[in-house]
This record gives C-alpha cells, sequence and structure tokens, in this order.
C-alpha cells in the first residue's frame, strides 16, 4: 500500500558561471542561481518565459553576459532566453532576476556623492553584449514589461580618432585571443570609420502575448516589426524608437495602457 511518504520534485537548475567577470571587493558576493518560481503574472504574460529553455538559449553567448553580471544577485538561471542576435554578431539575453541590485535614482547622493543602491525583487532584463563595449542591460518591473517599456538599443561604436582606432583593434584581438582560449567563435566587431558612413543600429524590445507585431515610429518613416518569443527586433532605425504602436495577428492596434494589458490576458489588476 501506499507509504504515507510525500517526495517534493527537485527543479532542474541551469547553474552556469555567474559574475566571473565582475571584480570582487572583500565582503562582496558573486551572484547566485535560483530555481525560484517567475512571478505569476510574468509567466502568464510573456510565453518567451514558460516555454522550454533549448540549448541556444544556454548557448556561449548567454554565458558571457551572465559572466558579467552585478555582485549580491539571484537570477533565476532556468528563465534565461537568448532573444536575438544583433550587430557583428551580438547577443541580446532576457535575464529575470530573483533580487537584483540596482542604483536609486529617486534618493539623494550620499556624503561622497554617489547614489545609494536598492534591492530590488522580481525584474527582469534585457542584457546586450556586442561591440567591443561591456554589455549594456535595460531592466523593467513586470508593469513596465507590460507596458512594452523593456527596450534596449546598440550602436556601431565610432573610430573617428586615432586613440578610438587604437582602443577598438587591442579590443578586437583580446577577444580574438579570449574566444581562442574558450574554444569558441569570437564575436565579430565593427567600427564606423567615417562620419559619411552611416551609423548602424540596433534595437531589441520585449512585448506581452498577443502583439504579433509592432509599428515604430510614425509617418512614412514608420518600420513594421514582427513579434517572435515576445520580442521585435528593429536595425537601421534610432537606439530608441520614437514611439510604438501594437498590433494583433490580424492587424488591429492593441491599447498599450496597462489595466486594458492586464484585463485581456485575464491578470488580476495591479
Amino acid at each position: 500500500g501506499a507509504s504515507g511518504l510525500g517526495y517534493a520534485a527537485t527543479r532542474y537548475l541551469w547553474s552556469p558561471p555567474l559574475g566571473t567577470e565582475t571584480q570582487l571587493e572583500p565582503g562582496q558576493d558573486l551572484p547566485r542561481p535560483t530555481a525560484s518560481s517567475l512571478p505569476r503574472d510574468q509567466s502568464r504574460a510573456f510565453t518567451v518565459l514558460h516555454r522550454p529553455q533549448t540549448d541556444l538559449d544556454r548557448s556561449v553567448s548567454s554565458r558571457l553576459v551572465l559572466a558579467t553580471t552585478g555582485l549580491h544577485e539571484v537570477i533565476r538561471t532556468n528563465e534565461v532566453r537568448r532573444l536575438a542576435t544583433g550587430l557583428n554578431g551580438g547577443a541580446a539575453v532576457l535575464v529575470p532576476f530573483a533580487e537584483k541590485r540596482s542604483t536609486d535614482f529617486r534618493a539623494r547622493p550620499n556624503a561622497n556623492g554617489e547614489m545609494p543602491e536598492i534591492q530590488r525583487k522580481n525584474v527582469v532584463c534585457i542584457e546586450y553584449l556586442g561591440g567591443y563595449e561591456e554589455a549594456g542591460q535595460t531592466c523593467a518591473t513586470t508593469d513596465e514589461m507590460l507596458a512594452g517599456d523593456l527596450v534596449i538599443g546598440e550602436s556601431d561604436p565610432e573610430c573617428f580618432q586615432p586613440a578610438q582606432v587604437r582602443d577598438f583593434d587591442r579590443a578586437q584581438r583580446n577577444e580574438r585571443e579570449m574566444a581562442s582560449e574558450e574554444g569558441r567563435p569570437p564575436v565579430e566587431m565593427a567600427c564606423r570609420r567615417r562620419k559619411d558612413v552611416p551609423m548602424k543600429n540596433y534595437t531589441v524590445g520585449l512585448v506581452p502575448d498577443g502583439v504579433a507585431a509592432v509599428r515604430l515610429g510614425q509617418g512614412r518613416h514608420a518600420r513594421l516589426q514582427h513579434v517572435h518569443d515576445n520580442a521585435w527586433r528593429d536595425e537601421g532605425g534610432w537606439p530608441t524608437p520614437s514611439s510604438q504602436t501594437w498590433l494583433d495577428a490580424h492587424g488591429r492596434t492593441l491599447s498599450k495602457h496597462v489595466a486594458d494589458t492586464r484585463k485581456r490576458l485575464g491578470l488580476p489588476a495591479a
């Protein structure tokens, strides 16, 4: 017969190296992974966060992004998702945090002129690794995600001055050497060397379920981008589009108001 004993299912936890490229100081801790569940509103509103994690999501580019994460942070590594390939082989990676240390821009600077930091819970970030700069990052709360405010842009760096060219060439050599040591292909880089060459821009944004396409900008310069894995991608426009218009699968405009989005997706009011 039944023994009467209950066994809790152990959830698999993907545990790549976290924060290994971050300089530790005394008393600081590296980030750590967690198998804790996403907030229900996030998992119900964004299919990308509750679909199965793939080999591409766990690829070298995602591991490189996670190696640059900050200190004292707790990352839901099972929900890390690679969203897109950007400029010159760069990668946009979705990283959900159970806890994240962030600068509190609403507070006053301390005596040293530094802004204080706060520990935020359940924010989701898009981390972008590309070019020869460190990974860029933009983060959002659940309601900011529901409003379409989780957007990151990247531009080719400029190499107009000799010092800029030297910095770029040095970074390119370092990347090739590091890639060779790690047994991976290098992230290809580009540098805008003349002012008459148009700047390349690449933008990635996240939208909730039900949004099939996004119209960026207005008038004759508007661009229509289709959505895959809750993400739209845009090349050639401004790094941050001036406006977004959401369209459903039938081309009808959807409201971007958070209350309307919550009602459309059957989520409780905030």
